[in-house]
């Protein structure tokens, strides 16, 4: 329960959002978008159509357009695309429905173009992991000329700023920023049986084996043992380090 909690790509902000779309479900240009966005089950897996659609409208796109409808000219530029708790309260709220369904529109409007831009026309090519995704690079990368064998492979990724699985993303490229690098379920009744995964890997060495070897376990939700009582840990321990001053 505990390590589908850690990573739940539910994103409940869809369930706010998604009704208020009802009156394009026939619309000629947007009716078979919102259609996709409704039959959705609102998680933000990498293999969904609707997440990279939602997730891209409601990061970019539909905060902006609420403020170009609502707020004073002299304020837009500081309020940017606004704070999106805020917008969605004031589209659930709004007195004026012809107002709530221009920012409805165009914001979706802009959406779907970013989206063909990027992955084409064909919705079934669309999918949230061919954009959103995750890479880890070594801190001294750059100061080590740039080597490749410092970062993890690029591999896509699930979950949102809005989900459990928290993962925000860069808005200019898709790439993952903040989230849980480290994730870690104990067993109080039964030590050996917790889990923990740690982002790349356990070690800090490049050239060790053990350097990436949890990056796409990590990216795909799963865990290793973490064990606990000596008899669990000497089954499976693989190398000592003795350490003995001179």
């Amino acid at each position: 329960m505990s390590v589908a909690l850690q990573n739940d790509p539910t994103d409940i902000v869809a369930r706010r959002l998604l009704p208020l779309l009802a009156p394009f479900v026939n619309d000629g240009m947007l009716g078979a978008d919102v259609r996709l966005l409704q039959a959705w089950d609102g998680r933000a897996t990498a293999d969904s159509a609707a997440a990279a659609l939602f997730e891209i409208w409601i990061v970019k796109h539909l905060g902006r357009a609420a403020v170009g409808e609502v707020a004073p000219d002299a304020a837009k530029s500081l309020i940017g695309n606004g704070e999106l708790a805020s917008v969605v309260d004031l589209l659930t709220g709004l007195s004026d429905p012809e107002a709530r369904l221009r920012i409805l529109s165009a914001s979706l409007s802009t959406a779907i173009a970013e989206l063909e831009a990027a992955l084409g026309k064909d919705r079934a090519q669309w999918a949230w992991g061919k954009l959103r995704h995750v890479q880890f690079d070594h801190a001294l990368q750059r100061a080590a000329g740039d080597r490749a064998d410092l970062s993890t492979p690029r591999l896509p990724g699930a979950g949102s700023y809005l989900t459990p699985l928290a993962a925000g993303w860069r808005s200019t490229d898709y790439r993952r920023m903040t989230g849980a690098s480290f994730r870690m379920v104990l067993d109080v009744g039964n030590w050996d049986e917790s889990r923990v995964i740690n982002g790349a890997g356990q070690s800090g060495d490049p050239a060790s084996p053990h350097y990436r070897d949890h990056f796409a376990l990590w990216a795909t939700g799963q865990y290793v043992p973490l064990l606990y009582l000596r008899p669990a840990v000497e089954a499976a321990t693989a190398r000592i380090l003795r350490f003995i001053p001179r």
